[in-house]
């Protein structure tokens, strides 16, 4: 056990240490408790009251110590363990304290943001905090986190405890009575007013192993991006998903990756940022599945996930006691910087978009006035379909080829409507921010490739040229960029998978635009069948604002390959070698066209 090691003089060997970064390379369960027991022997604490647990006898005996270069003894032995097992030491085990162990001490502080961070003493701070996850419970730290639903007075005394951020639930009640912990737009002025900041958590379950499955993670994904849209978070923001269960180190791999991961995926497609609460242990396995930022339940300092596990490099807050402030219950949280929380917000994403749709309007109703100044009689909403397109993508799609592809501009329509709405350039047309993920809509793409197939009618099978205005020549683009950086990769399917959802290639916007044209496509297809049909602007209007786009990638499968994956595969195989079917030969020249 750990107490031979220290009191033997025999040194660990660095080769036993696991690849998780757990302590547990002594071969036992709870290694930190022999460490205690150790230190708790060389502090005078009688064998009869030593346990291995940090309590009341510990604190006392420890509270005065002042290790320093010059020092010897047990407890210098023990330090140099501790700092071991935090992955801050690789030098002797021996009862000496010198140089090596006080810069040691001074980045165990700077990691940890302890106090007096340039002090190379081993105080009782940096002792506790070396064997136990809460470290010391009286340190100073500003951050917290509660689960009540904060007034201006809440936050005026959190401000006068020293406190500047803090951290709260997106959503959910807490309680046998079900009291609402959901952070509200009322309450985020009282933050920020108050002159605090805020970061988001997620916790509407997670308290049991079997809650955490992919498609849990995905529908966690879905209602903390929709909360965090609608209360108008800003881009970037971090959203804490908790894992607030003791998972055990051969349950985590089934469980809580999975979970994560499609969390990652669902939010890498939004304007938000994954981070996890959890234990040490989680948060480590967490780490290394791709995940940045860790909030750590270091309070649980008792669960088996703490115990044993040094903190996670990509540490963004440190929960280490929980207590009352006027009533108000919070946990006290340490900040490592790496996350400075969220100190301001926007509209929601409704909010947002009421210019877009305003103009929208405007547009279609000018649409109207032109068609019936040619025809002389009044125009069924159908014919207005295609300028409302061209005017969305005047600026970035015009040119022969997009002539072939989506029929050539009329420029007195959109002399006309320019100049009624005064629009000279792309930044004149206002912009639209998609609701399931807060992106920005490429909407000069999306109308472009909806311009498209109002043009030539709903691609049939491998067929369409139309697809060459939008996912098929958005993929055409980024396998010939695959293809340019292969070398860089161990195989094209790396490199052309490197290109997709990227910046730039074939990015979330293009990806979001290509589906959300077939999708509206087949919306407004409907309409056009019918003797009047409905005005584009409720067609556009619905999708975005109704949430029928949170379901747009199947429905681009049903809309695009009559629901089968398989024709969706066999199709795109043809099509990227040179089509079949109506079009025939005119695919094949339009593709080489393209191509070149």
């Amino acid at each position: 056990m750990l107490v031979y090691y220290l009191l033997s003089g025999l040194q660990p060997k660095s080769n036993m240490q696991s690849c998780s970064g757990s302590f547990n390379y002594f071969n036992f369960s709870q290694p930190n408790v022999g460490l205690i027991y150790a230190l708790q022997r060389a502090a005078s604490i009688s064998a009869d009251i030593a346990n291995g647990n940090f309590g009341d006898a510990t604190n006392a005996a420890l509270k005065n110590v002042q290790l320093s270069v010059g020092s010897t003894g047990l407890l210098v032995k023990i330090v140099k363990y501790g700092l071991y097992l935090n992955s801050m030491y690789s030098g002797d085990f021996s009862e000496s304290f010198g140089s090596d162990v006080a810069t040691s001490i001074i980045r165990f502080r700077k990691f940890m943001k302890y106090p007096n961070k340039t002090s190379g003493i081993a105080d009782y701070t940096v002792i506790k905090g070396l064997v136990t996850s809460n470290g010391d419970t009286g340190r100073d730290s500003i951050a917290l986190d509660t689960a009540t639903q904060l007034t201006a007075e809440d936050v005026k005394h959190f401000r006068d405890y020293g406190f500047s951020i803090v951290g709260r639930y997106l959503t959910g009640t807490v309680g046998t009575d079900f009291k609402p912990k959901n952070l509200t737009p009322t309450e985020i002025k009282t933050i920020l007013d108050g002159g605090m900041k805020f970061f988001p958590i997620y916790e509407d379950g997670g308290y049991v192993e079997t809650y955490f499955t992919g498609s849990q993670g995905k529908a966690d994904a879905r209602t903390a991006i929709k909360a965090a849209l609608n209360l108008g978070l800003p881009a970037g923001t971090v959203i804490y998903f908790a894992v607030d269960v003791d998972l055990q180190e051969g349950d985590i791999a089934g469980t809580v990756i999975p979970y994560i991961r499609t969390v990652q995926d669902m939010l890498s497609s939004s304007i938000y940022q994954t981070g996890i609460y959890g234990t040490r242990n989680v948060c480590l396995h967490a780490e290394k599945a791709g995940i940045g930022y860790s909030f750590v339940a270091n309070m649980s300092y008792g669960w088996s996930g703490n115990l044993g596990f040094k903190m996670p490099s990509n540490w963004a807050f440190d929960q280490f006691v929980e207590y009352p402030i006027y009533g108000v219950d919070i946990d006290q949280i340490a900040s490592s910087g790496l996350d400075v929380g969220t100190s301001k917000v926007s509209e929601s994403s409704t909010s947002k978009n009421s210019a877009f749709f305003s103009q929208l309007q405007s547009v279609e109703q000018l649409a109207f006035a032109y068609i019936q100044s040619l025809k002389g009689t009044i125009p069924v909403p159908r014919e207005a379909y295609p300028l409302i397109a061209q005017f969305n993508r005047q600026f970035n799609y015009t040119g022969l080829s997009w002539s072939a592809l989506a029929g050539t501009i009329d420029t007195a329509w959109l002399a006309k409507a320019n100049d009624s709405l005064n629009v000279s350039t792309l930044k004149d047309i206002e912009p639209l921010f998609d609701n399931v993920s807060g992106i920005q809509v490429d909407v000069a793409h999306l109308m472009a490739t909806l311009n498209a197939l109002l043009f030539l009618g709903f691609p049939s099978t491998a067929s369409g040229i139309q697809d060459l205005g939008g996912w098929l020549g958005d993929l055409l683009t980024a396998m010939e960029k695959a293809h340019q950086d292969v070398s860089k990769f161990t195989s094209f399917y790396e490199s052309i998978y490197s290109h997709i959802g990227t910046a730039g290639v074939f990015s979330t916007e293009d990806v979001l635009a290509d589906v959300d044209a077939i999708n509206l496509y087949s919306n407004i297809k409907g309409q056009q069948e019918l003797v009047n049909g409905r005005s584009f602007s409720l067609i556009r209007k619905d999708y975005f604002l109704d949430f029928e786009n949170e379901n747009r990638f199947n429905s681009f499968l049903n809309n695009r390959f009559n629901g089968n994956s398989n024709t969706m595969l066999s199709d795109t195989q043809i099509l990227l070698k040179g089509g079949t079917g109506d079009w025939g030969a005119a695919y094949s020249v339009a593709l080489f066209e393209f191509r070149k």
